[in-house]
């Protein structure tokens, strides 16, 4: 194992958590329904990004000069579903229906100053974020997907 590369246990443990989500977003693992501020498909979105963050850690690891195409196909496929996924929630918070509460301030040394957040600043915050977010992750699909079409090439 190269020596800037995590230990097989840390992307292990991203999948577990991953999984244990997406298990309570399914409904498998029960869960207080008033517990949830969403729906539950949002959970389930949640895990899958850890899930996937996961699986690209593990296909990081091996060694420095290994280029296989599988390995390009595993890290092209969870890098795409992790942002995609984080912007999903991102885009969510943003744009999906119901109320939000938004908080926040802005420290300055010993001067400080709160406020409670206008809902509409934070849904464009969040929204303006996802839709960042949801173009990085377009632009990471096809880019990785052009280094895999030059190895088969």
């Amino acid at each position: 194992m190269n020596q800037n590369q995590p230990p097989l246990w840390f992307p292990l443990i991203f999948m577990i958590v991953g999984l244990l989500v997406m298990l309570v977003g399914v409904g498998i693992i029960p869960v207080i329904p008033e517990s949830v501020h969403g729906p539950l498909w949002l959970l389930t979105t949640f895990g899958l990004m850890f899930l996937s963050a996961g699986l690209g850690l593990l296909a990081m690891s091996g060694e420095k000069g290994e280029d296989s195409l599988a390995r390009h196909i595993l890290q092209w496929i969870a890098l795409t579903i992790t942002i995609g996924s984080f912007s999903t929630l991102f885009l969510w918070v943003g744009f999906g229906p119901g109320e939000r509460e938004f908080s926040g301030g802005l420290s300055l040394g010993p001067l400080s100053f709160g406020q409670s957040g206008n809902e509409m600043i934070g849904r464009c915050m969040f929204g303006g974020f996802g839709l960042f977010a949801a173009l990085m992750a377009l632009y990471f699909f096809v880019t990785k997907l052009w280094q895999i079409v030059d190895l088969i090439a």
